[in-house]
């Protein structure tokens, strides 16, 4: 496997950080280099949590979706009573979220830290209309995470 990339040109000095961080981290992955933590992953935190089937009625601007099924919770960083994530650990981390509209309603969706919105989502007024986002993030010890309605 062959891999070349290049951050330059457009990229924001933000953006070239993570890129070189990404790039340094696949690069150990291939390697078998130990060098970026844990060469097993057991020490690092990680969750995974979804909504039931039933859709989800968010009244009001900041509500806070809370996914009740909690498939993997490594770290104990997702709370699913609160719908909040605390960083047990700083680092690097990558969040994954699909929002999709029903019965011609708008959706507005945001991954908030510690009270700023940081990337937003939207789901059009279309049934079925959807939404995704995967931002990577390098947060600090104890910040708390949420996705929440705009």
């Amino acid at each position: 496997m062959h891999f070349e990339a290049e951050a330059e040109g457009s990229c924001s000095t933000v953006e070239k950080k993570i890129f070189d961080n990404l790039w340094n981290t696949l690069v150990a992955l291939k390697s078998g280099s130990s060098n970026q933590g844990a060469s097993n992953g057991k020490n690092r935190p990680a969750f995974t949590a979804v909504l039931s089937p039933n859709p989800l009625t968010l009244s009001g601007k900041s509500a806070i979706a809370k996914f009740d099924t909690v498939i993997l919770n490594r770290g104990g960083g997702y709370d699913s009573k609160t719908g909040k994530f605390t960083v047990p650990k700083s680092g690097i981390y990558q969040f994954s979220f699909t929002v999709f509209s029903t019965n011609g309603n708008t959706l507005h969706m945001a991954i908030v830290v510690n009270g700023k919105p940081i990337i937003y989502v939207y789901g059009a007024k279309i049934h079925g209309a959807t939404g995704t986002a995967s931002p990577v993030l390098e947060l600090k010890k104890r910040r708390r995470r949420l996705f929440e309605a705009q």
